[in-house]
């Protein structure tokens, strides 16, 4: 994994499921779904998951589950790990 890498494929969503589609796999129940593509690297299902997690009092599998991420250096994850601390639901990024 690299924060490069990482970044890049966020900012311009190539090869990667979208947001908007996480977003519309949960609404419709999904949840399954997004713990799988998470567990297959995909950043916005990571981010969704964490935050179902810590939503469920799973702070630490929260993070287990960033960790990769933060462990690029990749500031991102970095931002996305502090605001779930700190409970706070991270902002619209494009």
């Amino acid at each position: 994994m690299d924060a490069t890498d990482l970044d890049y494929r966020a900012r311009t969503r190539s090869d990667c499921i979208p947001p908007e589609l996480v977003s519309r796999l949960l609404e419709r129940g999904h949840v399954d779904v997004v713990e799988l593509q998470a567990g297959r690297g995909e950043w916005f299902c990571v981010l969704a998951w964490a935050w179902l997690l810590s939503e469920q009092g799973r702070q630490a599998d929260a993070l287990e589950v960033l960790a990769p991420y933060l462990a690029t250096g990749w500031w991102t994850a970095v931002v996305a790990a502090a605001e779930l601390l700190e409970g706070q639901r991270p902002m619209r990024r494009s």
